[in-house]
């Protein structure tokens, strides 16, 4: 692999945990699940798993209506 495009790469894991934590304020903010595949379940985090809190939320950007 090309050594330009590590950088890309390095960046995918902290922008799918920020589109995770989006998901989850969200689904818990409209009631809709989020369902997640863990310990071998399915499981709606939306209900088993606490809101994100302020500090977390500030890293992920917030879309503009």
């Amino acid at each position: 692999m090309s050594e330009t495009r590590m950088p890309d790469i390095m960046k995918t894991e902290p922008a799918l945990r920020r589109a995770a934590m989006r998901a989850l304020w969200l689904g818990k903010r409209l009631g809709t699940p989020v369902v997640v595949f863990r310990d071998g379940k399915i499981v709606d985090a939306a209900k088993t798993d606490p809101e994100p809190t302020e500090e977390q939320m500030r890293f992920v950007p917030q879309r503009k209506s």
